[in-house]
This record gives C-alpha cells, structure tokens and sequence, in this order.
C-alpha cells in the first residue's frame, strides 16, 4: 500500500498543494523549495497519529504560512494497494486568542465505510465488522486515531495506524553515525541514523535471512569488505566490519563501525535499510541518499533502490541535488519543487523529451526546467 495522493494547505509554503505521487518518486528542486519540508508533514503525521504526540508539537503557530490570514491547517492523506483504499483528512484550527492548535476534524474512510468520524472533542467510531458506532469524548489537543485502542471491529483503523507507522523518514548524517556499539536494540532507525548499531542489532537478532543478503550486496558495493560482525564487550554489542586484503583473500581484520570513512557508514546504512525494513507496506523517504557516497558508488545503490520496490518495498520517495542520481532517477516521473518568488511550492513535471541531449541534471542547473 503506497501514498496515491497527499493535499497540504497552510503549512509553512505549502498552500492548496496537491500531489500524487508514483510508486518511485524522485523530487527535485533548488534548496528552499519545500522538499524536505515534505517530508516533514508525513513525519509529523506519523508521530501524532502512530505515538501519540501532542498536535502543538507539530503543528503550533510557527509552521503556519506566513502571507496568509487564515489559522487553520488542512491535511488529506490518501494510500491504496489494487482494490484497496484508506482516505485521512485532518484540519486543525489555532485559537485566535491562545494561539494554541486544536483538532477540529478528524475522518478515517475507506472506499466502502467511514472507521472514524470526529467535530471537536465529539467522535464516532464505527465498528469495521457488524457497523456498529460508539460516541467518544476526545481530547483536542491529540489526534482521536491516536486514542483508539485495538479490539474487535477496529482492525481496519489499526492496519492504517500500522501502515503509518510503516513510513521510514531517512536522512543519513555520518556524522551523527561513529557510536560503534550499543546496549540494546532499537527497531526503528532514527531520522539521522545515530541509532544505527542499535537498529542493526534488532535486524540480526529478528531477520538472520536479512544479514546474509546484506553481506552479499555488500561484498559488491564496499571494496574489500567481508562482513559485518556484532562482538559482546561488557554488556554491549559493538559493531565491526571485516575487510579482505587487495587481492580479494579474507584476513578478518575488524574494524570498529566508527572507525570507517563518512562514506562508508553511510554505504553500509544505505543497503542495510533496503534489507531491514523490507515488508509488504512499507514506504521509503530518503533525503539526499547520494551525499558522501562516491561516483561509482550511487548507481549500483539506486539500481539496488530502484529494483526493491515491488520486492519488500512498496513506495520510494527520494529527494537529491546529486547529478548522477538526478540523471539516474528523473525518467522515472521525477517532478520538480518550485516558488516563483519564493511563494507557494508548485510541481513542475521533469520533461519527458530532451532533444538536444542534454543531461537532466544539465537542464536544471541551466534552469531550463520551468512552468
């Protein structure tokens, strides 16, 4: 099940946006264009309905759009698999007079009933097995999807919030990845990837299939890699990668996860997520995957990307400045983000014909690619 539309309106630069995205989605765009800003709402989004978040920590008066009067934002999410579709709409209003945000609409559909239903502090919620409903007194400040605890008659409502918790919001940073060893395991991967070695723990211990492959593809993309080990030392498991020597024969000399280059972290992150995170609903967001890998490293890695989904992943949304990924990804539907004088974020479609040859990501840098 993928995201086949996502409305945004008066959230920071997006106004009236509207966007339906492909089941491979790359986004470009010049810095300032909202793209990360994207993948804020859908992170936002997860976190209110999935944990639970208070809504003012995600949606106060700072992510409002500056140039309008208006004080209420609007959100619809639509996602779908074949035959199946789920429909989320939020608005939410900020009290004039506080400034503080309050749920005012809430609606969960799918094609064939409504699961949930709220106006302020009032909802409803409809039993997905024999229709019947059940008033709820909800509290405001927090998402009502986010107060419903399983049982019979909600699993329709339950697979949306586990299909949203499925969401993986990924932008690497080396430099929040040299901790080498952890004390237990995590089983999400953070925005960063600080938890890494934590979040590699859970995937030994959970999907040991999982681990081999990762090994395999490794051995391809990582020169003079051999596998990756996870040692006991004092309570902890430390992460440690062993290399082969130049002609190919394996000498097992460790190195301690932090002790590798930025690039190589990164590497390794990169084609442990295609393995850890692989499930039927799973949905990707990677910012800026290509930064700190090297030339001949990006496109084995986004052929590797490209060919998961359909194979354990279900949607990839990647946002990129890099030219040999701009170039690899633009055929497959790239769009680009745009604000005519830093207004509202429009989306351009990436040209299908170039007949004069010139490299996608030529045609963006000499801004040929316009509306």
């Amino acid at each position: 099940m993928r995201i086949t539309r996502l409305f945004i309106d008066n959230y920071k630069c997006f106004v009236g946006f509207d966007f339906k995205p492909q089941a491979i989605q790359p986004i470009f765009g010049l810095n300032g264009t909202g793209k990360s800003t994207f993948f804020e709402v859908l992170a936002s989004l997860k976190q209110v309905v999935t944990l639970g978040h208070p809504i003012s920590d995600h949606f106060g008066e700072r992510v409002l759009t500056r140039w309008l009067p208006t004080r209420s934002i609007h959100i619809v999410l639509e996602i779908g698999h074949d035959d199946w579709e789920y429909r989320y709409e939020l608005k939410i209003v900020l009290d004039g007079t506080t400034n503080y945000p309050e749920v005012r609409q809430e609606v969960l559909k799918t094609q064939h009933r409504t699961l949930f239903e709220r106006n302020d502090d009032r909802a409803v919620l409809h039993n997905d097995m024999d229709g019947t409903s059940q008033e709820l007194l909800v509290d405001m400040s927090r998402s009502g999807l986010s107060l419903v605890n399983p049982r019979r008659g909600t699993n329709l409502l339950v697979g949306f919030r586990s299909w949203l918790a499925n969401l993986h919001l990924i932008a690497l940073h080396p430099g929040l990845m040299r901790e080498s060893s952890s004390a237990g395991e995590e089983t999400t991967l953070n925005w960063g990837g600080s938890n890494f070695v934590s979040w590699l723990r859970h995937i030994a211990q959970k999907q040991l299939a999982a681990m081999g492959d990762l090994n395999t593809d490794l051995r391809e993309a990582l020169e003079g890699f051999d596998s990756l080990r996870l040692d006991s030392e004092g309570g902890r498991r430390v992460l440690r990668t062993l290399m082969r020597d130049r002609e190919g024969h394996f000498k097992g000399i460790p190195f301690d996860f932090g002790e590798l280059s930025d690039g190589q972290r990164v590497l390794i992150a990169l084609y442990t997520i295609l393995h850890g995170v692989k499930g039927r609903d799973v949905v990707l967001l990677l910012d800026e995957p290509a930064n700190y890998l090297a030339l001949a490293e990006i496109q084995p890695y986004l052929v590797r990307l490209r060919d998961a989904v359909g194979d354990g992943v279900a949607q990839v949304f990647v946002v990129t400045h890099n030219p040999e990924a701009i170039n690899y990804l633009a055929p497959d539907g790239g769009v680009i983000f745009d604000r005519p004088d830093g207004g509202s974020v429009r989306i351009l479609p990436f040209p299908e014909v170039n007949p004069d040859g010139i490299t996608a990501a030529e045609l963006l840098a000499r801004g040929w690619v316009d509306g």
